[in-house]
């Protein structure tokens, strides 16, 4: 177990008022289960070098421009014993999705399909209360 939060970048992606989510093959809480892009920054990395290098390695996007919104601790609980500290950025993006290992399928989906997918790292929550705004 770590004794610091660990930073990791979220990205909210949009297309048509639609938001990009993904469908974990390998997660810490179940497979299957669905989350925003993103990953841990690396030690010696910038914010936005972090969120270029996830974005492209998650879905072979390229990021235009970012823009951060907001963060979200995720505190530690029983079944995951690891604090998160995750960092919320808008992307403008160019490219055709193509995803990595981590994940088995990608959607679009609308504010009001939130509640029905198992978002994962503390995402639905952030993704609810962002969307009301």
């Amino acid at each position: 177990m770590s004794s610091h939060p660990i930073p990791v970048v979220r990205m909210i992606l949009k297309k048509d008022d639609m938001i990009l989510i993904l469908k974990r093959t390998n997660t810490s809480h179940r497979t299957g289960c669905w989350n925003l892009p993103g990953g841990k920054v690396d030690f010696g990395n910038s914010l936005e070098e972090a969120c270029l290098r996830e974005l492209k390695e998650e879905t072979n996007l390229n990021a235009v421009s970012y823009r951060f919104i907001n963060y979200q601790d995720t505190l530690p609980v029983e079944n995951a014993k690891k604090h998160y500290l995750n960092l919320y950025f808008e992307i403008d993006f160019t490219g055709k999705i193509l995803l990595n290992e981590e994940s088995s399928e990608y959607k679009w989906i609308s504010p009001e399909e939130i509640p029905h997918y198992d978002l994962v790292f503390g995402n639905k929550e952030f993704l609810q209360a962002y969307m009301l705004k």
